[in-house]
């Protein structure tokens, strides 16, 4: 399989890290996510959650990202890519190895995700929500542009349902971008 560098959006209990986690075990990719960084770098919540650290996290994210891309391997970057601007990060990113990131947009209704958040259990890379945190970040999210390459991915769906869309979409994409091999 070719190499890339896959970038997830959606909003909270969207399923993204769960999509992830077995995409990246599928694929044999690494999966970087944000969430377990915080955890592992910051011992308090409230500093895990300061968004004064998050050049530290995502700094951190990244320089592991440009390794395992060197490596030759493929990156299931775990962590909301929900803003424009984080996207064209990325897209810097995966430049030096002729990469252009593609979005896993995991999409299922607000009212799925916040009954999702409100049964779900803290771990690590999933943190609980703090009351109205899940309002705003689901305005934060910005829908891809024209240019970005996208694969959407029903969140409501069992794994072996997303796996079947998301390969098909993803061959649709290596059909019409040209291999940066």
């Amino acid at each position: 399989m070719d190499q890339h560098l896959f970038l997830m959006l959606g909003h909270p209990g969207s399923g993204k890290s769960n999509f992830a986690r077995q995409l990246a075990e599928r694929l044999k990719a690494v999966r970087l996510n944000g969430d377990g960084a915080r955890h592992s770098m910051f011992t308090d919540e409230d500093t895990r959650r300061d968004p004064a650290n998050n050049p530290i996290v995502f700094g951190a994210l990244d320089y592991a990202a440009e390794q395992v891309l060197h490596a030759g391997y493929s990156v299931v970057f775990d962590a909301s890519h929900n803003k424009k601007v984080d996207r064209a990060r990325k897209e810097r990113l995966g430049e030096p190895f002729g990469i252009k990131p593609i979005i896993i947009w995991v999409q299922v209704p607000v009212e799925v995700a916040k009954a999702r958040l409100e049964t779900r259990e803290q771990l690590p890379d999933q943190p609980v929500i703090r009351p109205g945190r899940f309002e705003e970040l689901v305005a934060a999210v910005q829908p891809p542009e024209s240019h970005e390459l996208c694969i959407k991915v029903d969140g409501t769906v069992p794994f072996t349902e997303q796996m079947e869309s998301f390969s098909q979409q993803l061959q649709e994409i290596l059909d019409t971008v040209p291999s940066h091999d």
